[in-house]
């Protein structure tokens, strides 16, 4: 049997800290080591990432497809944020076995749980090739030929990395195609979930909390990576061990003081640091603002019935919290590019661009009408990407919509002149999977009023000419009663029914297809993304490459006007190094805040009337209350989390957070 102290600080980000600002490249990161070290790293960029050694970059891994985790040990466990791993905590609670609300805590190997699909991918090596991409095309293409060319040359370079499927390689663009890099990664696909703690601690505060100081949750959780006999990457496997990492971090359980250096290595999503200002001011005035409405009105339908059911409650937890997200962020995404005047300084950027590019001759003539082609272009492009966020934010979000969607495939094969059995029989084994999947965790009665509700939205907000005919006609049929319509919807087909859905599929035959084509949730999906996909998407596509290749051309001139400053490509998915400092801030007139939170004010916000997201056990509240910190206090007191100046975004999520010697002490979050 084996015990886990609760080491774990957290960090938490800032909406307004001083941070030093990049995203780096662990391959670049020699170009700002001496930085690093004058504000007190003590290692080496060699230590960092190294190309042919073993360096900190083998303990960082991106875990499962949106977060960061790190090794901690070297029988292959890792810790990430609690948000992280809660989907797969939420796929193995039932009402009998509550690891949501009471948490899991495997007492030995044989009792950690097996999570189907969750993968953990380890970076073997990263590698500039852009002169051997931009070298293999000829010169004076159009741009879609010219992306072409580029896909042909990435995909080469890939296939030769991969050494025949023994890793999994990719060549991604940085700076809209002014660069790219060569990644080649090691995939385990054998993860197993070893410890969460309970909702009162991986989730005080919930949404109340999230993105906003100060904060007292203990966002974390471990798994356990399996490989087989020989140390490599394999499926689930019972006669698996433990994944014997060649680099781990060792924890510092020391509280964190204000002002050391702090660095996050992981996985950040994707940044859009360089838009233009109208491209700024469409995402703060229309694109956010849909968004964050459209996902109030779920969460508050999520929540009636999360209430009122346990069975629901777990059945939507993690559903709730991928929504819930995204919501909370743009809240404060907002909120921070207004105060901050971003637009502003978007334009003042512009104007300085139009003066440098108008001080010298070369310059006006290769970039003269540049702005104007932006100003001419983006109308077209913002149109019809707002046309499909809010296809996502609106259709995709319910869910009977997104399930049904799998079906047309089967009605492609068996309209077929000559079906192929074998391939319809292999598509029926999937969408009979697909089927227990989904409705595993339904409910229906929360489907009918979101579709309801999101249907209205999808009419009524689309801009002209974007409105799917279906939804159109769907509408002016009832009156715009779109209650009446769902009900009707759920009514009539077998997509909410398990067991019709399952009927059907094990007696299909090719001549069966009249009852999917006929069913009215099937006709709607696909009545939808066929538009979308005809008057959307391929629109949207073709006028998003001539944005980007403006992008291209803009960023490039952007480094050459501020030469005395590093440049930091856009955060793609890929590795990255950031490094700040344990500080507080001064979000706003008036107000302070400190670079620490304690468990005190875990019993100050549980204390509060009405304190719904901060209730906490009585065991937990006993132990804080009589200072039971074991070796982990200091001066008494058990720091909880901590804020740092790093420049982050989401994917960062769950991403080691190191000191000056590279060892662990947090868990980067918001």
């Amino acid at each position: 049997m084996y015990k886990f102290s609760t080491f774990f600080l957290f960090l938490f980000l800032p909406l307004f800290s001083n941070a030093v600002e990049g995203m780096w490249l662990p391959s670049n990161i020699h170009q700002n080591i001496e930085e690093m070290q004058k504000m007190g790293f003590r290692l080496t960029a060699s230590d960092l990432y190294s190309h042919d050694s073993i360096s900190i970059k083998d303990a960082v891994v991106r875990f499962g497809g949106g977060c960061t985790g790190s090794f901690i040990s070297d029988q292959g466990l890792v810790v990430t944020n609690h948000h992280c791993g809660f989907g797969q905590l939420q796929r193995h609670a039932t009402v009998e076995n509550d690891y949501i609300t009471h948490g899991f805590w495997a007492s030995g190997q044989e009792e950690e749980l097996a999570c189907q699909g969750l993968t953990v991918t380890q970076l073997v090596r990263m590698e500039n090739v852009t002169r051997q991409i931009l070298d293999s095309i000829k010169p004076d293409l159009s741009e879609k030929d010219f992306l072409q060319a580029v896909k042909r040359a990435s995909d080469k370079l890939a296939a030769e990395a991969s050494q025949n499927g023994i890793y999994v390689a990719t060549v991604d663009p940085f700076s809209y195609g002014n660069e790219y890099h060569l990644f080649v990664y090691r995939v385990f696909k054998d993860v197993r979930l070893v410890g969460a703690p309970p909702f009162s601690i991986g989730k005080f505060g919930q949404e109340d909390d999230n993105w906003i100081w100060p904060r007292h949750t203990g966002d974390f959780m471990l798994f356990r990576v399996y490989a087989d006999a020989d140390n490599q990457p394999a499926e689930y496997n019972v006669d698996n061990q433990p994944y014997q990492p060649e680099k781990f971090l060792p924890v510092n359980p020391a509280s964190p003081k204000e002002n050391d250096f702090t660095l996050v290595y992981g996985f950040p999503g994707t940044t859009q640091r360089y838009l233009v200002s109208d491209h700024v001011d469409y995402i703060i005035a229309k694109e956010n603002p849909m968004g964050i409405d459209i996902r109030t009105r779920i969460l508050d339908i999520y929540d009636e019935h999360m209430i009122a059911n346990d069975t629901v409650r777990i059945q939507y937890a993690s559903k709730y919290a991928g929504i819930a997200n995204a919501w909370k962020k743009w809240i404060g995404q907002n909120i921070g590019l207004q105060k901050m005047g971003v637009i502003t300084l978007k334009q003042k950027q512009e104007d300085d661009f139009a003066q440098w590019m108008a001080a010298d001759s070369d310059r006006k003539s290769r970039y003269a009408g540049l702005m104007e082609s932006f100003y001419k272009t983006l109308p077209d492009y913002l149109s019809y990407e707002f046309a499909y966020r809010l296809y996502v934010e609106t259709a995709l979000k319910t869910e009977v919509l997104r399930f049904t969607r799998q079906f047309s495939t089967l009605k492609l094969l068996a309209n077929q002149s000559d079906p192929d059995e074998n391939a319809i029989e292999e598509e029926l084994i999937k969408l009979k999977n697909a089927t227990a999947s989904f409705s595993r965790n339904y409910h229906a009665p929360i489907d009918r009023q979101v579709l309801a509700m999101v249907m209205n939205e999808y009419y009524n907000l689309s801009d002209e000419g974007m409105i799917p005919p279906v939804l159109e006609k769907a509408y002016k049929a009832n009156k715009g009663d779109m209650t009446k319509y769902a009900d009707r919807l759920f009514s009539r087909s077998m997509f909410v029914s398990e067991e019709k859905t399952m009927n059907y599929l094990e007696n299909f035959r090719p001549k069966r297809i009249r009852k999917l084509e006929k069913d009215p949730v099937f006709q709607l999906a696909e009545g939808i993304t066929q538009f979308v996909l005809t008057e959307v998407r391929i629109p949207r596509s073709a006028s998003q490459v001539m944005v980007d290749s403006l992008y291209r051309v803009y960023t490039h001139a952007l480094q050459l006007m501020d030469t005395e400053n590093r440049y930091s490509p856009d955060a793609n998915r890929t590795m990255r190094i950031t490094y700040g400092r344990v500080e507080g801030s001064l979000p706003r007139d008036g107000m302070e805040y400190l670079p620490h939170t304690f468990t005190d004010g875990i019993l100050e916000k549980a204390s509060l009337p009405n304190a719904r997201f901060y209730e906490i056990p009585e065991r937990l509240e006993s132990l804080l209350q009589n200072h039971k910190f074991g070796a982990y206090a200091d001066d008494g007191k058990l720091m909880v989390n901590f804020l740092s100046s790093n420049h982050t975004t989401g994917g960062n999520s769950g991403s080691p957070v190191l000191n000056g010697d590279g060892h662990f002490m947090g868990i980067n979050f918001d």
